[in-house]
């Protein structure tokens, strides 16, 4: 827990260093109580200092990272740690374009978790019709190796919005082919994916993104 005290302990005794602990794979946090006042004075301090922690781990589980205008630039922190495969930030919501800067800043990464999702200010006016069209102006590295997005707070009034965000996703990376959702939502996300992919503006792509009509259990 990153509590005042034990942040005080790991710098004063340099428990962590870059070089140190160079076998440990999986680093895992848990939230500060709503009681305990953070440590961090920004949202890019509070990342650094849990990606200073076996920087060459693959797994980084990261709570409660402060969701907002700090939180883009933050995550530009991750393009020094490219050895990650799996992010979990359980508790943070992740808009689109800093689900597909993480993406890309992680050539290695396979698997994202979040609390959910949103098309932010970049895509504001993006429906499911229009979609298409904007897709095709998004350049990035080809990311072979992502294949699962697991959001845990979704429902019936951000579904659409979702929806669109795992669309863009997966015509932006074309080895993505889960997205995994909370259960009370799936059954309505699969009958919404499914009238899209039928639509007359996906008939080019349908045929590569019906992988993501297929709940599968990893």
């Amino acid at each position: 827990m990153p509590g005042r005290g034990f942040c005080d302990v790991v710098r004063k005794y340099n428990v962590f260093t870059p070089t140190s602990h160079p076998k440990l794979q999986w680093v895992e946090s848990v939230r500060l109580p709503y009681d305990r006042e953070s440590q961090f004075t920004s949202t890019e301090a509070h990342l650094q200092f849990m990606l200073n922690i076996a920087p060459n781990a693959v797994v980084k589980v990261i709570p409660a990272i402060p969701a907002g205008e700090e939180t883009f630039l933050a995550l530009d922190l991750l393009k020094d740690h490219a050895c990650m495969q799996v992010l979990e930030l359980h508790d943070t919501q992740l808009m689109l374009w800093e689900v597909i800067l993480v993406v890309k800043s992680l050539p290695l990464l396979s698997d994202l978790v979040c609390k959910s999702t949103g098309l932010g200010t970049y895509l504001k006016d993006v429906t499911l019709d229009t979609l298409p069209v904007y897709v095709r102006d998004i350049q990035v590295p080809l990311r072979e190796r992502f294949r699962c997005w697991r959001l845990g707070d979704v429902d019936s009034d951000s579904l659409e919005e979702t929806l669109i965000c795992i669309l863009v996703v997966a015509m932006t990376f074309p080895n993505f082919d889960y997205a995994n959702l909370p259960n009370s939502i799936l059954h309505e996300y699969m009958e919404l994916m499914e009238d899209t992919l039928e639509s007359d503006e996906y008939t080019d792509v349908a045929p590569r993104l019906e992988r993501l009509l297929f709940d599968k259990t990893i």
